[in-house]
């Protein structure tokens, strides 16, 4: 037993060290808005060989198994946010314009208004991504498809470029890295295996889930539109009481639903930028939508408490891991006006 609390405590050590955000370390924060790691092309490779991964990859797979075996191990996770492209990959899935939209939202975003305020028919735009150096000085440009440099973007095959793009930057950059991290895992736990779980549940294997605190998201969160649907403090308190009697298992699928990760913040709720944020659409018995790169979820009213709660379970537990955005009423916008963060005296009006 000392033999196994002394492997532990070397094993969480090395890990928080390995997947620490750090510009020059093995993981990096791929977004500032999206707060997930994911392996980092310009770490410092005299440091940080690519054995590390492999590494890395050994040891979450031996969490898998020691906790399969013994209840004392349920301790064994990673203390980690992955981004869903890392997980994905770790599973053999591709990146997609989606994941993009997850895990890199400020490069998705810019990506569509340049995409929009240009000529495609005009622009000459090419399957290629420019490439700089540390001083903002253009190096080169790479092809994101084989031979890239000679296919212009059109509306045709812009789907396809998109998700090249996305492949490019959540994938071909850092290839090595995945590849050796998924051999050290495949080196315990069978390929075959993985290929039953998505990213979601390759999460929640992995690092667990968060403790639900639901009376601190109940003081931090912002609701959106209120003034526009009378019902809404109502559907709200239908939420309060689903979320209240869900299985920590599903309150963990909740949070992955809305925000992208079992994994809060180390201050909680508190500390979740942004925090969740509640809205609500004009449509009349529909399922919940989210939005995990802007941690909003989209609610609908139901006839009765039941119904909702059945379409909540079902939303987040059946959705697809990476989803398009919700779309939204026309009258519920981002404006100032129209967000309300809660307080303690809100929510309890809320409740009664």
């Amino acid at each position: 037993m000392e033999d196994q609390a002394a492997w532990l405590e070397w094993s969480d050590l090395l890990l928080d060290t390995c997947f620490e955000n750090n510009p020059l370390g093995m993981f990096h924060k791929i977004s500032e808005r999206s707060a997930f790691v994911h392996p980092n092309p310009n770490r410092n490779v005299r440091r940080w060989g690519i054995h590390y991964y492999e590494l890395c990859g050994k040891i979450l797979g031996k969490y898998l198994v020691e906790r399969a075996l013994s209840e004392k191990a349920a301790s064994y996770r990673a203390k980690v946010r992955f981004s869903r492209s890392f997980l994905q990959q770790v599973i053999g899935s591709t990146p997609t314009v989606l994941t993009l939209e997850r895990d890199m939202p400020e490069l998705h975003e810019s990506l569509l208004t340049a995409l929009n305020s240009s000529d495609l028919e005009n622009e000459m735009l090419t399957f290629c991504v420019p490439e700089y150096d540390v001083f903002g000085k253009l190096e080169k440009m790479v092809p994101v498809i084989e031979n890239g440099e000679c296919f212009s973007v059109t509306k045709e095959n812009l789907e396809l470029y998109l998700n090249a793009i996305a492949r490019y930057h959540l994938g071909s950059k850092v290839t090595r890295e995945i590849e050796a991290f998924r051999a050290g895992f495949s080196f315990v736990i069978p390929e075959d295996l993985l290929l039953n779980f998505d990213e979601n549940e390759l999460e929640l294997l992995l690092c667990g889930w968060s403790k639900f605190d639901l009376h601190e998201l109940k003081r931090y969160h912002i609701v959106v539109g209120e003034h526009w649907h009378p019902e809404f403090p109502r559907v709200i308190k239908w939420l309060w009481t689903s979320l209240g009697n869900m299985s920590p298992v599903d309150q963990a699928k909740f949070m992955q639903f809305c925000t992208g990760s079992s994994i809060l913040p180390s201050g909680g709720f508190a500390q979740m930028k942004p925090q969740l944020t509640l809205s609500m659409t004009c449509l009349y018995g529909q399922l919940p939508a989210a939005d995990p790169s802007t941690h909003r979820i989209c609610l609908s009213d139901h006839p009765n408490y039941e119904a909702f709660n059945e379409a909540l379970l079902n939303a987040v537990r059946t959705a697809p891991c990476c989803q398009p955005k919700p779309k939204q009423c026309e009258h519920n916008t981002d404006d100032d006006a129209n967000q309300v963060p809660l307080s303690i005296q809100d929510d309890l009006e809320i409740q009664s």
